[in-house]
């Protein structure tokens, strides 16, 4: 539940992969706020963190929908610009997909692993996330060493 509390998700690391689609659930809520971002991190746990601005496309679907809806994100935009997805699913149960590369990270700093975070939300407004990595280099997913 995001009331009162932000939820700062897991770690991944996305050297196994081509991507990551970070897939966001949302319960019902009473106008809750919903505010998606990224972080970077170069540690599974612990070590240095910092925002991780994608400038792609995301996804979001709401309620009955039957279908998503897709947000573009302008060239000189990036995600922590777009990423209040509250007129989504404030009030309505809801998915919102990101998704997330390896280039995206500034391996110069040595960033490697990445994480969702979704701010209080104010109100009741239950939260899930799955990463689901794609296109894996070598090997099964779960064979993966985080």
């Amino acid at each position: 539940d995001l009331n009162g509390s932000a939820l700062a998700g897991a770690r991944i690391k996305l050297d196994k992969g081509q991507g990551c689609a970070v897939v966001c659930h949302f319960g019902t809520g009473a106008g809750a706020t919903v505010s998606v971002s990224l972080d970077q991190h170069d540690a599974a746990t612990a070590g240095s963190t910092a925002s991780l601005n994608i400038s792609r496309n995301y996804y979001v679907k709401s309620g009955a929908d039957t279908s998503f809806t897709k947000t573009e994100i302008r060239s000189d935009e990036s995600l922590s610009d777009t990423a209040d997805i509250s007129a989504s699913v404030g009030a309505a149960e809801g998915i919102a997909i990101f998704d997330v590369r390896p280039e995206d990270l500034d391996v110069n700093n040595s960033y490697a692993f990445a994480s969702v975070n979704i701010a209080d939300s104010t109100t009741a407004k239950i939260t899930s996330v799955e990463y689901h990595v794609y296109d894996i280099k070598s090997g099964f997913g779960y064979e993966q060493v985080f």
